[in-house]
């Protein structure tokens, strides 16, 4: 192993969740408890629901921010879901929230 490689990544695989990052305007229309309609770049779909919703944005904003930089600002939730096939850290997907159950 050569220097600063990785030689262990630990991860808790029956628990899989999706990172999903959403703007100002979307972030204020959902809950904890909401459902979303997962789709895996592999085509398989699944169904999740949002655990966990950031108290704040992820980029830090300049000291002023005109209206069109504020739509820049993206919040980070997260959604879990059982384990299934194609489910694996890493593999990028995306999420509708608010799908019906």
């Amino acid at each position: 192993v050569g220097a600063g490689m990785s030689v262990l990544t630990l991860g808790d695989i029956a628990h899989p969740w999706l990172r999903i990052y959403l703007p100002l305007q979307a972030v204020e229309s959902i809950e904890l408890g909401d459902t979303a309609e997962i789709q895996l770049d592999s085509g398989a779909s699944t169904r999740g629901q949002v655990t966990w919703i950031a108290s704040e944005a992820e980029f830090t904003p300049r000291d002023i921010l005109t209206p069109e930089e504020r739509v820049k600002q993206v919040f980070a939730v997260d959604s879990s879901r059982a384990p299934g096939p194609g489910i694996h850290p890493g593999v990028p997907a995306d999420a509708v929230l608010g799908a019906a159950p």
